[in-house]
């Protein structure tokens, strides 16, 4: 199954490059989405049919259901590229496990965990 995966607008678009390197396929955040509150966002993902959302937002999971959604979460652990290059193996294997509804946060190490819905 394709899946396609978008960054949120915090995380740095360097990240694409190294997720492809593992077969990753992403997208940047659309320019015109800039400045959407998280609200909007989940439902633009809806209507654009968006897969998986890529975040390091560790809070939207608690701010918004997630559970009853047709896309995924994947959480990092940072924003800053340095910190996330070590473990675009692990990031590529959660975005490749996302499923609707799923929330799947990743550590400082790559480990994740994965939330059903």
């Amino acid at each position: 199954m394709s899946r396609h995966a978008i960054l949120d607008e915090p995380v740095p678009r360097d990240l694409i490059a190294a997720l492809a390197a593992f077969g990753c396929i992403v997208a940047p955040f659309p320019d015109t989405w800039k400045g959407l509150k998280n609200g909007d966002l989940l439902a633009r993902l809806e209507v654009e049919t968006i897969s998986v959302l890529i975040t390091c937002d560790r809070n939207m999971r608690f701010q918004h259901t997630i559970g009853t959604r047709p896309f995924a979460l994947v959480v990092l652990p940072d924003q800053r590229l340095a910190r996330l290059l070590p473990i675009c193996r692990q990031i590529s294997e959660a975005v490749r496990i996302a499923a609707p509804g799923r929330v799947i946060i990743l550590d400082r190490t790559g480990q994740f965990d994965v939330l059903e819905p």
